[in-house]
């Protein structure tokens, strides 16, 4: 609900500030965030982390599974989402060393 993830954020906000003053130094990934949510109660879509081609391929290969046990063999309309995550500073400052630049 949203007051659960009002009441983590507050928490969150709160050891943050706490710890580190006025100072903003909470940097937390996408995935980290659906965990802390997940972890409150929250219900959030299902995913995991993957640090090298191999974990993303078991990762998808686990998530089709899942998918196939509750629809069926039938899951050609599963689509998967895979992002890319750094701290770079803000939506769109993070590029590849090949200089391809995201958007």
């Amino acid at each position: 609900s949203i007051s659960k993830m009002i009441r983590i954020a507050n928490r969150l906000a709160t050891r943050c500030y706490q710890h580190h003053h006025s100072k903003r130094w909470l940097h937390l990934h996408e995935y980290q965030s659906l965990k802390l949510m997940k972890d409150g109660g929250l219900q959030v879509q299902n995913g995991s982390v993957a640090f090298t081609p191999a974990e993303a391929r078991s990762v998808a290969q686990g998530l089709l599974n899942a998918y196939r046990k509750r629809h069926g063999d039938n899951y050609a309309q599963c689509d998967l989402i895979v992002k890319a995550q750094i701290h770079a500073g803000g939506r769109g400052k993070g590029f590849f060393s090949n200089g391809y630049h995201g958007q």
